[in-house]
């Protein structure tokens, strides 16, 4: 089975994707994040060396320790009486990307891609506290924001993959997060945290 099907150029082909996806989480601490994700994706051929891939992937991310910390001195008619806290803690996100990718067959069955990715990020695995003045606390709580990490997010893929069988593909890809995903001011630290990742993955087409 060859890379490039040269008799089909204008027909796209629909599959299957599921693999394995890691992420530094902390790039100080080296911690990770490695699970499975699963898409959906298109092929077209364009010409017997080139494709083109359209994706939509749904891949979690875990392993992250990333806390709000909001604080508000309570007075009262007598004076101070002390300070409110909220803390509010992100472990995850899961991302819904849509890669975008052209492929270059190096052989009839191996090739090289290279695209783009567009994420969306909504956050999981929120922890809450609050401490002080308790009803101030729940107060403060209505009015700090609640944005643990930006919801969207573009990256730059390169990659290679290799066909084995009939309609079976083995690839493996590194994608660029180009933002910084938590938003600085809303936390006690300037850390980075990019959405980029390792991915290995087996791709059958239909």
């Amino acid at each position: 089975m060859s890379f490039s099907d040269p008799n089909t150029p204008s027909k796209w082909r629909l599959g299957v994707t599921l693999g394995m996806s890691t992420t530094v989480t902390d790039y100080e601490r080296k911690t990770m994040s490695s699970l499975p994700f699963i898409g959906i994706f298109a092929r077209k051929t364009i010409n017997p060396k080139w494709e083109l891939q359209v994706e939509a992937q749904l891949k979690p991310v875990t392993n992250y320790d990333v806390t709000q910390r909001y604080e508000e001195d309570v007075y009262s008619s007598l004076g101070f009486l002390g300070t409110a806290v909220v803390e509010r803690s992100y472990q995850g996100y899961i991302a819904l990307e849509l890669p975008v990718m052209v492929k270059y067959a190096v052989t009839n069955r191996t090739g090289l891609s290279f695209g783009a990715r567009y994420s969306f990020i909504t956050p999981h695995d929120i922890a809450y506290s609050s401490s002080g003045y308790d009803r101030y606390s729940e107060s403060l709580s209505l009015r700090v924001p609640e944005k643990g990490f930006w919801n969207s997010d573009i990256g730059f893929i390169v990659g290679a993959e290799h066909a084995f069988g009939s309609r079976w593909f083995l690839s493996i890809r590194y994608t660029q997060g180009l933002r910084d995903i938590t938003p600085d001011n809303l936390y006690n630290d300037t850390k980075t945290h990019l959405n980029s990742d390792v991915q290995l993955a087996v791709q059958h087409y239909f």
